[in-house]
């Protein structure tokens, strides 16, 4: 799950029972990849589980989850199962967000299950106690620090099994995850990506390796380099709605504007038909701007409408940040200054998500002659900037911007604005706080 950079950027071992890398192509929702992890659980449950495996490679969280649940029905035994619970409920671990306090609590309720249960091997339980790191004191912990530990206790495992190769991807994830904005050297996400290479040589497959090879590319300067995991991702796992839509990540950072409308508008229609409605939001998000990129604003529109239909959403930020971007972006790649400065804030709990509204109405109302509507605006990106800065950084661009089409409209006038698509007036970064890959 990260939203556009170059958007409105205002506007994610022991072999006992298993065959190995079994497709998965039977499994519910349909062709998921190839995965192969080892477990001492009942023969009758291991594609069950590792069908639930491929699913928490592809971020499919309540599929995912469920499949983790059945598993542990059918085998009561079967204590790695809690685990993979656990793991899907900390949601996109490279979003920033991390897991909600609600999932949180059913995490750790499925943690001490499986402590009760007792592992079987030493590596099931350590990799029970390696998601436990992440959830341990949570509430006293910022989602920051709960990233670093559950990096670290991965990379425990991962050297504690030097042949388990899930171990291997596992940490590459998690390492990921530690990526700051402000490390423009990519450390974590190349280190990642130098572990996930060789795993993608060896299981050109497996749903995780070119998933998180994507996101270890995330970045505009590396890009590139991730552009044949996102030409194989989609086919790999295509039923998975996020599979679906995470090549657009890299597409959006290369200008395949084609290609992401193409795999978005897939993604899209997988996420609804599957009731996945925060899926479908996102993909909904990437598809308008490819389409604003394409200059096909008609299907840009359209596409915003069809969106706005989708029902059931979840209280994570996906669907919020969705419903208030797509409407900037396309009044901004149109240079619409009127219909900027009509844009009305959603009124959701995620500051972050109100800022996207705000900033485009204030630059709408400052290009518009409206200098006192974009200065309340502008004041109130303020406001948001300051219940943002307790958990994270914001770079205080959006005000230094407004505020400059302010002075210039207040100070002579010219005629405002850049021509449409040119991106010399691109809105700054103020929602990337800690949303760097939602879904």
């Amino acid at each position: 799950m990260k939203p556009m950079l170059r958007s409105l950027p205002l506007l994610a071992a022991v072999a006992l029972n298993a065959p190995a890398f079994a497709d998965e192509s039977h499994a519910h929702g349909g062709h998921l990849g190839k995965v192969s992890f080892p477990t001492s659980c009942d023969p009758k449950v291991q594609p069950a589980f590792e069908r639930a495996v491929a699913m928490l490679h592809s971020f499919w969280y309540s599929a995912g989850e469920q499949a983790f649940r059945d598993v542990l029905r059918d085998d009561p035994g079967c204590a790695i199962a809690t685990w993979g619970i656990a793991s899907i409920l900390m949601s996109n671990p490279l979003a920033g967000q991390g897991a909600s306090p609600k999932g949180a609590e059913s995490a750790q309720a499925a943690l001490d299950e499986g402590r009760r249960i007792g592992a079987k091997t030493a590596r099931e339980r350590d990799y029970i106690e390696a998601a436990a790191a992440y959830y341990q004191d949570f509430a006293k912990r910022s989602e920051r620090e709960r990233q670093v530990a559950r990096a670290r206790a991965y990379e425990t495992v991962a050297q504690r099994y030097p042949d388990d190769d899930e171990a291997q991807i596992f940490m590459a994830l998690y390492t990921a995850a530690t990526q700051t904005q402000a490390d423009q050297t990519y450390a974590a996400y190349l280190k990642a990506a130098a572990i996930l290479e060789e795993q993608f040589r060896k299981y050109p497959d497996h749903p995780g390796v070119a998933h998180y090879l994507i996101h270890s590319y995330d970045a505009p300067p590396i890009a590139d380099k991730g552009l044949v995991a996102a030409r194989r991702y989609a086919g790999i796992a295509p039923d998975a709605p996020h599979a679906l839509h995470m090549p657009s990540h890299i597409f959006t950072r290369v200008g395949a504007w084609q290609e992401s409308a193409a795999t978005n508008l897939r993604s899209r229609e997988a996420a609804r038909a599957g009731n996945e409605p925060d899926e479908a939001y996102h993909a909904s998000d990437y598809l308008v701007y490819a389409y604003l990129q394409l200059a096909r604003d008609a299907e840009a529109r359209r596409a915003i409408d069809e969106a706005m239909k989708v029902p059931g959403i979840s209280p994570r930020f996906v669907a919020p940040y969705a419903i208030a971007a797509m409407p900037a972006r396309y009044v901004f790649e149109r240079g619409a200054w009127s219909e900027a400065a009509a844009l009305r804030p959603l009124g959701s709990n995620y500051p972050f998500v109100e800022a996207i509204t705000y900033f485009a109405r204030s630059v709408g109302e400052a290009r518009s002659g409206d200098l006192a509507a974009a200065r309340r605006d502008a004041e109130q990106l303020q406001v948001l900037q300051a219940a943002l800065a307790a958990a994270t950084t914001a770079t205080g661009r959006p005000r230094s911007r407004c505020s400059g089409w302010r002075r210039r409209r207040g100070s002579r006038s010219a005629k405002a604005g850049p021509t449409r698509r040119s991106g010399r007036c691109a809105p700054p970064r103020i929602w990337r706080i800690a949303t760097r890959s939602t879904s």
